[in-house]
């Protein structure tokens, strides 16, 4: 009785330890380090900081409250929010433990909690993005989820859902879990009680939908009304509308993601190869065995947790592929699915721990030859042509970073197969005492290799912090910020630290920046690069790599940015809500009244889309000269040149055929939308 109450508090205390181990690993490894991940760290740190939760256009409405405490450090706010990351990361270790101990012996538990502290995965703590508060919510949720596995009552069943829910709250990606999660829980109920496993599964199933979405749509609309009613938010419909609309493109995607799953399976067999061979094996024996075992349970949830994920990983890969020039069927995204791969760990540590059993035939040969062929091809075209990037799939990018390392640890993942093949408990020691912390200690060291680059800042970065010193705080919401890289200007505002100022992506260095390029209503601009800056327009201080300008008095002409709340104009009606790119019409007609009397004569430069038509028509008047034109679906820029000979100061938009998506069977928005406006320019 003594023995097992000293090995209790012996372990609690080695979790303690190591959660204080890594926790000052963390924050010594992050101290010093600029901001790298653009636009998601600036992304987060406005939405969580300078903006109110209703007005977040990304529903992670938990992750944004909590964060939008790194306020109350001033300037400070990104170590702060490096802080709460590692808080959060490090206090999944005991939940881990938990979870592991479930299949493993406590020792075994204990190292695959330390082991999925030491993973490349623990670069997200470096980031403003929810990503490590996000790895500890699963894990949460996956510890209750084997409650209701365990319980015949629905009350485990509600609190699972209902932590999930908060989960989809840190980052919605944990709706895309709900299949994974229900699709386990009816085959494991299946197995465990087949004589009223169909009521109970219908049960449980039942309630994990209605608390889910209870849970998200009921706390969302507590803390941002009306626009928290949202599955995904504005930015990530946007992102799916835009990118998947018709057949053909729903074609497009579906040819395209065997190959993106074909790099996904590639990569997780260099990595965690004996693992990937135990979860098929026993997976498959799941549906082949009356009974089951402990292996057969863990295994089962991490295939189709895993199945799950890559499927969708992938799709949505395919979808985004060519919107940008980093985004292609090539990268492979396995941040939306790392947090999973502990589940892999503990599947290797069964086989230690537990008395399972891997009978040779038929199918052992062919997970056998089938992962082997995998690993070595993988390993003889060294993961080309895919391309892991240390943010979005750091175990690859670590694993491909030094070639001699990636052959090294290539050749010993498949040697590890060799042994799965002949000994399954042998291969398991050798993969976790082993072969899987050197692979984990050795991506690690080449991933914080690439974020040691952030240590000294760059152009972007001393604009950034220079404008900040400089800028008046009463005159920062009048800044615009240009650049040749436009991910730095984006690192940029966020040493800014205001949720108005913006860039202007429209001028193409091509040209000197004069008044008639900058927004109406702004008054300083920052220029980082070579950019020719107009003396006579601007007062300027040039720095090394960057110049700051302040726009002299008399020259901002009229310039609208629709996708910001630039006060540009005097009064503006007939538009919809603010969205990422721009904004609606809603109703017959858009009038823009300029705070000055327009031009005689000007070009007006007008960046906008057709709301769901082929073509549609609009006309544009000002005071009594009009002119007609029609636009795309796509955006597309239409330049008219008006004469004002009145001197009026209103520009009139009217909308020939309105229609809503309510009106088109598409939902049930009944606003009547007409032409999608992005930027306005008058110039003389």
């Amino acid at each position: 009785m003594y023995s097992k109450s000293h090995m209790r508090i012996n372990h609690a205390g080695w979790i303690g330890m190591a959660m204080v181990f890594f926790s000052a690993l963390f924050i010594f490894r992050s101290g010093g380090l600029y901001p790298t991940v653009f636009g998601d760290e600036y992304t987060y740190s406005s939405l969580s900081r300078l903006q109110s939760l209703a007005d977040s256009y990304i529903p992670d409405y938990l992750y944004l409250a909590i964060y939008s405490s790194t306020n109350l450090c001033g300037d400070g706010y990104l170590m702060c929010a490096r802080a709460l990351n590692i808080l959060f990361f490090v206090l999944t270790i005991p939940v881990i433990y938990a979870v592991a101990r479930r299949y493993t012996s406590q020792d075994i538990a204990l190292l695959i909690a330390v082991l999925a502290m030491l993973g490349p995965v623990n670069s997200y703590t470096v980031y403003y993005m929810p990503e490590a508060m996000y790895f500890f919510s699963f894990w949460v949720c996956v510890w209750a989820f084997f409650k209701c596995v365990d319980s015949p009552s629905v009350g485990p069943v509600v609190m699972f859902s209902f932590l999930l829910g908060l989960s989809s709250l840190v980052k919605p990606h944990a709706i895309f879990l709900l299949p994974g999660f229900i699709i386990s829980m009816v085959l494991l109920v299946y197995k465990h009680r087949r004589d009223d496993w169909l009521a109970v599964t219908a049960r449980n199933v039942i309630a994990i939908i209605i608390v889910f979405f209870v849970t998200k749509f009921g706390l969302s609309y507590i803390v941002a009304g009306n626009s928290g009613l949202t599955l995904l938010g504005n930015f990530y419909t946007n992102q799916l509308t835009s990118n998947v609309s018709g057949f053909d493109r729903y074609l497009s995607l579906f040819l395209q993601s065997p190959n993106i799953i074909k790099g996904h399976v590639m990569g997780l067999s260099l990595l965690f190869g004996v693992a990937i061979a135990s979860v098929l094996y026993y997976s498959i024996d799941f549906f082949r065995s009356r009974g089951i075992g402990p292996a057969h349970e863990i295994s089962l949830i991490t295939f189709v947790l895993f199945a799950n994920m890559i499927g969708i990983v992938a799709l949505f890969t395919a979808s985004v592929a060519g919107s940008n020039v980093i985004e292609t069927a090539l990268r492979l995204h396995m941040r939306y699915y790392d947090f999973l791969f502990p589940l892999a760990f503990i599947v290797a540590g069964a086989q230690v721990s537990g008395k399972v059993f891997i009978s040779p035939g038929f199918l052992k040969n062919c997970i056998f030859l089938l992962l082997l062929i995998v690993s070595c091809y993988a390993l003889f075209v060294r993961m080309q042509p895919y391309t892991p990037a240390h943010v979005d799939a750091p175990e690859l990018r670590g694993l491909t970073y030094n070639a001699a390392w990636f052959y090294t640890l290539g050749a010993m993942s498949v040697a590890c197969l060799f042994f799965w093949y002949s000994s399954r408990r042998l291969a398991a020691k050798m993969f976790l005492f082993f072969v899987l912390p050197l692979t984990l200690i050795v991506t690690s060291y080449f991933i914080n290799l690439e974020q040691r680059q952030k240590l000294h800042p760059d152009a972007y970065d001393l604009a950034g912090l220079m404008a900040k010193a400089v800028i008046p705080a009463e005159e920062m919401s009048g800044l615009v910020v240009i650049g040749p890289d436009i991910a730095g200007t984006l690192r940029s505002l966020f040493y800014v630290n205001n949720a108005v100022a913006t860039r202007d992506l429209e001028y193409r260095f091509d040209g000197p920046y004069q008044s008639s390029n900058l927004p109406r209503g702004r008054t300083w601009l920052l220029s980082i690069g070579d950019a020719v800056i107009s003396p006579k327009d601007f007062t300027l201080m040039t720095f090394q790599g960057f110049t700051l300008a302040r726009l002299k008095e008399g020259s901002a002409p009229l310039v609208l940015n629709f996708a910001s709340p630039i006060p540009g104009a005097a009064q503006i009606s007939g538009l919809s809500h603010l969205e990422q790119w721009g904004v609606w019409s809603d109703g017959n007609q858009v009038a823009i009244q300029a705070s000055a009397p327009l031009p005689r004569a000007f070009n007006l430069e007008l960046k906008a889309k057709a709301f769901r038509q082929e073509y549609a028509s609009y006309e544009l008047s000002v005071g009594s000269d009009s002119h007609s034109f029609s636009l795309p679906p796509e955006d597309a820029t239409r330049i008219i040149k008006v004469d004002n000979p009145d001197l009026s100061d209103t520009i009139v938009i009217k909308i020939l055929t309105p229609i809503s998506p309510k009106d088109l069977g598409l939902s049930e928005d009944a606003r009547k939308l007409g032409i999608g406006l992005i930027s306005l320019k008058v110039s003389e």
